[in-house]
């Protein structure tokens, strides 16, 4: 199977922070659903960087 080559995507620096803070926060998700950081503290992250738990 032969690939493709694929083109170079740009996003705004907007667009990029938002995206590592989403991946940052879904990093604390998995950490509060193994029980090392507590819902409190998962609430206080969330709030903090202004991001909706869902």
């Amino acid at each position: 199977m032969v690939m493709k080559e694929l083109k170079e995507l740009t996003f705004p620096p907007e667009a990029e922070e938002m995206a590592i803070k989403y991946a940052a926060f879904d990093i604390m998700k998995q950490l509060n659903k193994e029980g090392k950081i507590t819902d409190e503290e998962l609430r206080y992250i969330a709030k903090k960087r202004d991001l909706p738990i869902e």
